[in-house]
C-alpha cells in the first residue's frame, strides 16, 4: 500500500507536469484550428506572473488581426513569452479618439481585434470604454475574456468585506481635490478599492487617514491596506515607499530576465534602465542576485560569454536562483565547454526541488524552471554525445525514460529524445 503524499508537497516526477502540459497543448491546438470570430475581443493579461495567462487568451491573441495595447514595449514581453507574432498597435488615452475610426472600419470588414492593457483587465482605469461603446452601437460583437484583475485579487486577500465594494480608480493628484474626493468616498457603505502610483502613495495614505476622520469622526474605524498587484499578489500592508519600489523593481527584473532569455537584448536593457536603487544598493539580496543574473545574460548576448560565466559563478553560494544554473548550462554550451554544461545539467536534475521551492515561495525568476528541471537528463545526454561519451548519453536517456512514460511526453520532447537515442547507438563511419 503506497504512502499518501503530504499535503502541499511538490511532485518529484515529471509525469504529472507532462500530462498537464499535454492537456494544455491539446486545448490550444483545438482552439488554434478554428478561425477567430470577428469582433472586438477584450482580453485580460497577467499582472506580474506571466503564468497567469489563460490558454484561451493566448490563442485569441495568436489569431487576432491586430492587438491594441497601451505600451507596445510592455506587451512585446508577454507576446514573446508565448511566441505570439501578431501586429501590435498602441492604443492609449492620447490616441484613442484618433484610432477609433480605423478600428471600427476593421471591425466592419469582419476582422477580429484584440484589446489588452499593460496588466490586468482592460478598461478598468485604462482606455477603451469609448471604443467598446462605439463597437456596441455599430452592432459589432464584443467579447470579454476574463482573467487577472488587480482589483479583485487585492480585495480577495485584504480581509475586508467582499459582499459589497466600490472601485474608485485613481485619486486626483492634487492634495485638496484628493482630500475632497476621499471625504465623499468615506461615506460609501462598502469596501473601497483605489489605485495609486508609488510616487504618491505616502501622501495619499496620510490623506486617507485625514479624509476618513473628517467624514466619519474618530469613533469609526475603517481599515485600509496597500496592495501591490504584482508577482503572485502576496499579502502586503507596508506603507514604506522603499519597499514598494523594491517590489516594482522585482517585477522589472522578472520581465528583463524573460527578454534576455529570448535574446531580446534591447528590451532587457531598457527594462534595467528603469530600475530604482533598491536592486543595486544591496539592501535587498534577492534583487541584487537577480540583477547579476540578468546582467550576466546580457553580457553573454553581447558576446562576452566568458565574463558572463565568471560573474554567474561568483554568485553560486547555495542561495543562488535555480535559473542561475540554467543560465550557466546554456552559456557553457554556447562556449563549447560541454563538460561544464553537462555538470550544470546534472545539477539541475539533482536539485529539482529547488525549482519547486522557489515557485512555492513566490520567488522571482521561476519561468521555465519546472519544465527545464524535467529536461535536464536530456541535456545531459546531448552534452555527453558532444563529448563522444555514448554510454553516458544512453544512461541519462534511460533514466529519463524511466521517470517519464512515453505516452505522457510532449511530442517535441519525444522527438528530441528519439533522435538522441539514435545518435547514442550509431557507429561512427570510418
Amino acid at each position: 500500500m503506497s504512502r499518501p503524499e503530504r499535503p502541499g508537497r511538490a511532485p518529484e516526477a515529471p509525469a504529472d507536469a507532462a500530462r498537464i502540459g499535454a492537456a494544455l497543448a491539446e486545448q490550444a491546438a483545438r482552439e488554434m484550428a478554428e478561425p477567430l470570430a470577428g469582433g472586438l475581443h477584450v482580453v485580460a493579461t497577467p499582472i506580474g506572473n506571466l503564468g497567469d495567462m489563460t490558454v484561451r487568451a493566448v490563442t485569441t491573441l495568436a489569431r487576432a488581426h491586430a492587438i491594441l495595447c497601451e505600451d507596445t514595449r510592455v506587451s512585446r514581453t508577454l507576446l514573446a513569452r508565448y511566441a505570439i507574432e501578431r501586429p501590435l498597435r498602441a492604443f492609449h488615452e492620447h490616441n484613442e479618439d484618433a484610432e477609433q475610426a480605423r478600428i471600427l472600419a476593421e471591425l466592419a470588414e469582419g476582422h477580429a481585434i484584440a484589446l489588452i492593457s499593460d496588466a490586468g483587465t482592460p478598461l478598468l482605469s485604462d482606455p477603451g470604454y469609448k471604443l467598446v461603446r462605439a463597437a456596441i452601437a455599430a452592432g459589432h460583437p464584443v467579447t470579454a475574456l476574463p482573467g487577472a484583475s488587480a482589483i479583485l485579487a487585492g480585495l480577495a486577500i485584504s480581509g475586508l468585506p467582499t459582499d459589497g465594494f466600490y472601485f474608485g480608480g485613481f485619486l486626483p493628484p492634487k492634495q485638496a481635490a484628493r482630500r475632497t474626493r476621499l471625504e465623499t468616498l468615506a461615506t460609501i457603505p462598502a469596501s473601497l478599492v483605489l489605485f495609486e502610483s508609488p510616487s504618491r502613495i505616502a501622501d495619499t495614505l496620510a490623506d486617507v487617514v485625514t479624509g476618513m476622520q473628517v467624514a466619519l469622526a474618530p469613533a469609526t474605524d475603517r481599515k485600509a491596506i496597500l496592495d501591490r498587484a504584482i508577482e503572485q499578489l502576496r499579502k502586503s500592508t507596508t506603507t514604506d515607499d522603499i519597499h514598494v519600489r523594491a517590489v516594482m523593481d522585482q517585477r522589472l527584473l522578472f520581465h528583463a530576465w524573460l527578454a534576455a532569455y529570448y535574446k531580446q537584448t534591447a528590451t532587457a536593457t531598457r527594462l534595467l534602465e528603469r530600475l530604482g536603487n533598491s536592486a543595486r544598493s544591496g539592501e535587498f539580496p534577492a534583487l541584487t542576485k537577480g540583477l547579476t543574473l540578468v546582467e550576466a545574460i546580457l553580457d553573454a548576448r553581447r558576446g562576452d560569454i566568458a565574463q558572463a560565466i565568471q560573474n554567474l559563478q561568483a554568485t553560486v553560494d547555495g542561495t543562488e536562483y535555480y535559473a542561475t544554473h540554467l543560465a550557466l548550462m546554456i552559456l557553457h554550451a554556447e562556449n563549447k565547454d560541454f563538460e561544464a554544461a553537462r555538470h550544470e545539467a546534472a545539477w539541475l536534475a539533482s536539485h529539482r526541488g529547488r525549482a519547486y521551492t522557489e515557485a512555492a515561495t513566490s520567488d522571482a525568476f521561476v519561468p521555465f524552471n519546472l519544465y527545464q528541471s524535467t529536461l535536464a537528463k536530456a541535456h545531459q545526454a546531448e552534452f555527453s554525445l558532444q563529448l563522444e561519451e555514448k554510454a553516458a548519453a544512453r544512461k541519462a536517456l534511460a533514466e529519463l525514460r524511466a521517470a517519464w512514460p512515453q505516452q505522457d511526453m510532449p511530442r517535441a520532447l519525444l522527438g528530441w529524445i528519439t533522435r538522441l537515442e539514435q545518435d547514442s547507438h550509431e557507429t561512427p563511419q570510418k
